[in-house]
C-alpha cells in the first residue's frame, strides 16, 4: 500500500475511533450510540479480563482456578506457588489481574520484566486488589511503539509510569530507529538494492532524528530524562534475516505506531504534543509505506521456502503486539498526550489487519 493509501485509511480509521469531542473538532460526524471513553464503573480492570479457555500445561481453565502438577492456574493465569524462586513462572494476562502470589512486593524492576514483558520493561506497580476473586491488579507502562528497533538493541528500564516517562521512552525508540535505518541502508546498499529505496532509508533517518528532538522535548517538558540507546554490534545479516526484521518492526509495529500518531495528532488535549505529533505522524506513515515497499522487494528475492519463514514471522509478531495491547491498562493523564485507552487501541489494531493481509476481527472499527 502507498502512503497516500495509507493516510487516507489512517484518516477514516482514526474519525471512527476519537471520542466523541475529538470527533467534532476535526469535523466528523459521530457515529450513533458512540459513548466516548469510560469514565468509571469497571475500575482499572475493565470487563472481560480472565474469560475464556486456556490450556496450560494440559490442564484447561476457564475463568476459574486449577491446579495441575503443582501449577497453580488462576483466572487463565498460569503461576507456580508459592516462592520467590517461581515468580518466572508468572505471566501477565490481559487487563494486567495476576494472583496475589505472583505480585509480591516489592515490584523491582527484574519482576516487573518478568510479568510486563521486556517491552514494558521498567517500573509497574499495583493498582488494586479484588477481595473476591484475590486478583491484583498491576500498572505495567503503556505499550510504546515508536519505529524500528535496529538489531542488538537493548531494552533498558523506564524509571516510571507518568507521561514523561513515556515520552523518554519513546524519544529513546525514536533514537534507535536512526540507527535502524542508517544500518538497514548500508546492508541494502551491499545486497544491491535499488537508489530510490535507498534514499528513502536516508530521508526516514533524517525524519528520525526530527522525531528524537521533538520527543526529548516532550520529555523534558513532562519532568523526564531522556537517554541514549544501547546497541549490541551485530554481525552482516543475509536476505531473508532483513526480510524478517522489515516485517515485525516495519510492517507490523511501525505501521502501528503510525496509526497511533496519528490519533494522538488529532485527540491530544495539550497543544505541544498535539503538534509534535501531527509531524511524526505524517512521516511515520511515510516510513510505514516503505516497510510495505521493502517487503515487495524482499519477497521478489527470496526463496519460497524464505517467503513462508518471513511470513510466519509476520504472524508471530502481528499476534505478539496484539497481546502487549491487550495487556496494557490506561495511562493515568494519557488524555494530555492524546493516548488511546486500551479499548481503542485494539481498535486500531484490528483495523489494520486488512493490510496484513489478516480477516478483520469483530472488534475492528467500521
Amino acid at each position: 500500500m502507498k502512503e497516500r493509501s495509507l493516510h487516507a485509511l489512517f484518516g477514516r480509521i482514526v474519525l471512527l475511533a476519537l471520542p466523541l469531542s475529538a470527533q467534532a473538532a476535526c469535523g466528523g460526524e459521530a457515529s450513533r450510540g458512540e459513548s466516548g471513553p469510560s469514565s468509571g464503573g469497571t475500575g482499572p480492570t475493565g470487563t472481560g479480563g480472565a474469560g475464556g479457555d486456556e490450556v496450560t500445561g494440559g490442564a484447561t481453565t476457564t475463568g476459574g482456578t486449577t491446579t495441575t502438577g503443582g501449577t497453580t492456574t488462576t483466572g487463565g493465569v498460569n503461576c507456580r506457588v508459592p516462592g520467590e524462586s517461581d515468580f518466572s513462572s508468572c505471566t501477565m494476562p490481559r487487563k494486567g489481574d495476576l494472583p496475589r502470589a505472583c505480585a509480591t512486593a516489592p515490584l523491582d524492576a527484574s519482576k516487573c520484566m518478568t510479568l510486563c514483558g521486556p517491552v514494558f520493561a521498567g517500573t509497574c506497580q499495583i493498582l488494586g486488589e479484588d477481595a473476591t476473586t484475590g486478583l491484583v491488579t498491576v500498572q505495567c507502562p503503556p505499550t510504546c511503539v515508536a519505529g524500528r528497533r535496529p538489531a542488538g538493541f537493548i531494552e533498558a528500564s523506564v524509571l516510571g509510569v507518568g507521561l514523561g516517562a513515556h515520552f523518554a521512552r519513546t524519544a529513546e525508540l525514536e533514537a534507535a530507529s536512526v540507527l535502524a535505518f542508517r544500518g538497514l541502508r548500508a546492508e541494502l546498499c551491499a545486497f544491491g538494492a535499488p537508489r530510490k529505496l535507498l534514499r528513502a532509508l536516508s530521508r526516514a533517518a533524517r525524519d528520525e532524528v526530527r522525531h528524537t528532538r521533538a520527543t526529548r522535548s516532550l520529555a523534558r517538558r513532562f519532568g523526564a530524562r531522556e537517554r541514549l540507546p544501547r546497541v549490541a554490534p551485530t554481525a552482516p545479516r543475509s536476505l531473508e534475516a532483513l526480510a524478517t526484521e522489515n516485517v515485525s518492526e516495519g510492517c507490523v509495529r511501525e505501521l502501528y505506531g503510525a496509526i497511533v500518531a496519528t490519533f494522538q495528532s488529532r485527540a491530544a488535549q495539550d497543544l505541544q504534543v498535539k503538534a509534535a505529533l501531527g509531524r511524526i505522524a505524517r512521516e511515520e506513515t511515510r516510513h510505514a509505506a516503505l516497510s510495505l515497499a521493502l517487503a515487495r522487494w524482499f519477497e521478489q528475492r527470496l526463496e519460497p521456502a524464505a517467503r513462508a519463514r518471513v511470513n510466519a514471522a509476520k504472524r508471530t509478531a502481528i499476534s505478539a503486539l496484539r497481546r502487549e495491547i491487550a495487556a496494557q491498562v490506561e495511562l493515568p493523564g494519557g488524555g494530555r498526550a492524546g493516548l488511546p485507552d486500551p479499548a481503542r487501541a485494539l481498535k486500531l489494531f484490528d483495523s489494520l489487519e486488512s493490510v496484513w493481509g489478516a480477516p478483520r476481527r469483530a472488534s475492528a472499527i467500521g
